[in-house]
């Protein structure tokens, strides 16, 4: 994997507004992750809290919903044309966007009920102003 200035980290954040426990979130979030690997990027990860709950078996926690996708800034607008199709194919799915790089952060949210073509093209320029 690269690990050059020219990198981004993301960090995705899985919802759903319907009645989804954390099962279905995380059934969610592995499935996006799949598809997210499809792309180009340089990873796609589920995201680890580093504290295993008492009582739970040895390995690694993940935290339910969040994935760390690194890619390049040429993949982002593919990235983002693939969370909107994401979205829209179920209207109570949720995706919060964290984009930090230097003293730069961006925070964005999109649902399945109201993600148009207008707002991820609003997004792909927020992200690569932040970028820029």
């Amino acid at each position: 994997m690269s690990t050059n200035d020219e990198t981004l980290r993301l960090v995705l954040e899985v919802g759903n507004d319907s009645d989804g426990d954390a099962e279905e979130v995380d059934r969610l979030t592995r499935r996006l992750r799949r598809e997210i690997l499809d792309q180009e990027v340089e990873s796609a990860e589920l995201v680890t809290t580093g504290e295993i709950p008492e009582g739970a078996r040895a390995g690694e926690a993940i935290a339910i919903g969040s994935l760390l996708v690194t890619l390049l800034p040429s993949v982002l607008p593919h990235l983002i044309d693939l969370l909107g199709g994401w979205l829209k194919r179920d209207t109570t799915r949720t995706i919060k966007i964290k984009l930090q790089r230097g003293e730069t952060s961006v925070d964005l949210e999109l649902d399945g009920r109201n993600c148009s073509m207008d707002q991820l093209q609003e997004l792909v320029d927020k992200l690569g102003n932040a970028v820029s």
